[in-house]
């Protein structure tokens, strides 16, 4: 909808508001800018960059003190993975192993991921800490339970959890669909 041109009076009370204007002579005036040779510029991102986790047998002889881990099964999408790292998927069950051995927490991981299965889970949550209390303030259990998630058939993918949810001390499981 066209608007009415400005009357008389509304186009004289606008100039006695501006006062009085002066013509430019260049109205094209360059912006102030300074050459500089580009140079790349550190990546922003609110989550570390994971860690590959090398194929390994038992037991785990890595050091996973304070690291990012992840691991995915050939078929998961990339963009998967990146919605789990991100706590895009809701989480459906947790389990908590803190202050267990490694053979108590063996059978309570196997026992929960089996429930899981079962009972149709798709994304779940481990915290296992960050081993700040274990003998050397080094982790006992992040690093095993590594390896029995890479085991159990039914987990496509995992994940240290962002930092608000536990961040290395808890890890996103993302469990195959149940057929």
């Amino acid at each position: 909808m066209p608007q009415d041109p400005p009357s008389s009076s509304d186009a004289e009370l606008f100039r006695r508001a501006v006062g009085a204007v002066r013509r430019l002579k260049d109205d094209k005036a360059a912006p102030h800018r300074t050459e500089r040779s580009p140079r790349p510029q550190p990546r922003e991102s609110a989550e570390p960059e994971p860690l590959p986790i090398p194929e390994r047998t038992r037991p785990w002889d890595g050091d996973v003190l304070g690291e990012v881990v992840q691991f995915h099964r050939p078929g998961v999408q990339a963009r998967t993975l990146k919605r789990l790292r991100r706590g895009q998927y809701p989480i459906e069950r947790q389990l908590d192993l803190h202050g267990q051995t490694l053979a108590q927490a063996e059978r309570a991981l196997h026992r929960f991921l089996s429930a899981c299965d079962h009972s149709g889970a798709r994304c779940v949550r481990i915290v296992h800490g960050k081993g700040l209390s274990s003998p050397g303030g080094r982790p006992v259990l992040k690093g095993q339970i590594v390896v029995w998630l890479r085991e159990h058939h039914a987990v496509n993918a995992f994940c240290s959890a962002p930092r608000s949810d536990g961040g290395t001390g808890a890890m996103y499981v993302l469990l195959s669909a149940r057929r």
